[in-house]
């Protein structure tokens, strides 16, 4: 089956959700057959406020990331479901996104459910809303 424009997130939420009260962060990479979800280890020594993706599943994600189409989705604990400044910082670098087909997405996720979702592409410089 081929993948669609942009990946369903019913497998982010539930990996989100389960990761409440800390922040949880996971991709979809984007196959000729379809959306591939990867689950990925939050080791923020801030998890409630923020993710750092464990270093060798970051590194085996950009491996295979080149050179296609990866959604990062991360959930904002008790808060808005919009791109902070933190995450524009951590996402762009010199004035491009952090992987060339990196797509994002943040999950706002109040007492354990999953509420609302955003979602972004980098478009003419910046991160723009993704329908």
């Amino acid at each position: 089956m081929a993948a669609g424009l942009s990946p369903d997130l019913s497998g982010a939420r539930r990996h989100c959700e389960a990761a409440w009260p800390a922040e949880g962060v996971c991709a979809y990479v984007k196959r000729a057959e379809g959306w591939r979800f990867v689950p990925l280890s939050n080791v923020s020594e801030a998890p409630g406020t923020s993710f750092v993706i464990e270093p060798r599943e970051w590194m085996t994600l950009e491996r295979e990331a080149l050179a296609l189409e990866v959604w990062l989705i991360h959930s904002h604990v008790d808060g808005p479901a919009t791109l902070s400044a933190w995450d524009l910082s951590s996402f762009t670098v010199d004035g491009r996104p952090l992987l060339p087909g990196l797509r994002l997405a943040v999950l706002s996720v109040r007492d354990g459910r999953c509420v609302d979702e955003g979602r972004w592409r980098f478009a003419e410089g910046v991160w723009a809303p993704a329908l």
